[in-house]
């Protein structure tokens, strides 16, 4: 399991530490749970994301993509 280090402000650090006592049952655990939560609040998903990003470019291709099946061109003999 990956380890890091935060530097949280004194006032946070003492709210974290009451929740963990009175909420969970080790600071690792209110440690793990309340970061999953926050990560969960932002509600990003990398694939909606670039799924996103791809339909934006693919409406931009259709805009700027001539209609091959377009005979109205002058001086074009051929009609169906």
């Amino acid at each position: 399991m990956p380890t890091f280090e935060v530097q949280l402000p004194d006032d946070l650090y003492a709210r974290f530490q009451r929740i963990a006592e009175s909420e969970f049952i080790s600071e690792g655990e209110a440690y793990e749970e309340l970061i999953g939560m926050g990560l969960d609040a932002y509600n990003i998903e990398e694939d909606d994301a670039e799924v996103g990003l791809a339909d934006e470019y693919a409406s931009e291709m259709w805009d700027t993509a001539e209609d091959p099946a377009d005979m109205s061109e002058e001086g074009d003999e051929h009609t169906f």
